[in-house]
């Protein structure tokens, strides 16, 4: 006899089926149900522009359907967002926000960087900050730390979402 499904079964068969042709660690639903948002967390120290535009091409290359509305890729120092993404489009991200700024307040001293966590640990950082964006939690402690994500428009495309975690085709 099988094992009885979990929850989380549950949650990805509901999923529209374009989410089982991406792998990510965190997928963000709208509201209805729409592929928001895929997010990756990298625990790789010193990533510039560059490299992200590199790791841009190369995930977009390797996904089996068109990207989701926004694309996010978040280092311990930096997070590169992409707005309505394709393969023609430029691998430039379209915003790029101070990491560290971001994540302080998830951290329980100001000694300790998401530098300093283990890879598991960023990737729950990163998840949890998702999933307090989208239901208008986390405050930045500046206001320009927010404003690449207002203006984007991932911060309206979220909000009141659903994040998963461990998107796997």
């Amino acid at each position: 006899m099988p094992p009885a499904a979990t929850r989380e079964d549950d949650t990805i068969r509901a999923m529209p089926s374009q989410i089982q042709d991406w792998q990510a660690d965190f997928a963000v639903f709208s509201p209805d149900g729409q592929l928001a948002a895929i997010a990756e967390a990298k625990k790789k120290p010193d990533v510039g522009p560059s490299w992200a535009a590199a790791w841009f091409r190369n995930y977009i290359a390797h996904q089996q359907s068109s990207a989701p509305p926004f694309v996010i890729l978040a280092t311990p120092e930096k997070v590169y967002l992409w707005k309505r993404p394709s393969d023609a489009s430029s691998s430039e991200p379209t915003a790029i926000t101070d990491a560290r700024r971001l994540f302080a307040s998830y951290l329980p001293s100001s000694a300790t960087s998401a530098s300093d966590l283990s890879s598991r640990a960023f990737e729950f950082l990163v998840g949890a900050w998702l999933d307090d964006l989208s239901h208008h939690l986390w405050q930045p402690s500046a206001p320009d730390e927010i404003s690449a994500l207002q203006e984007t428009g991932l911060l309206q495309a979220i909000a009141d979402g659903r994040v998963v975690a461990d998107i796997a085709a």
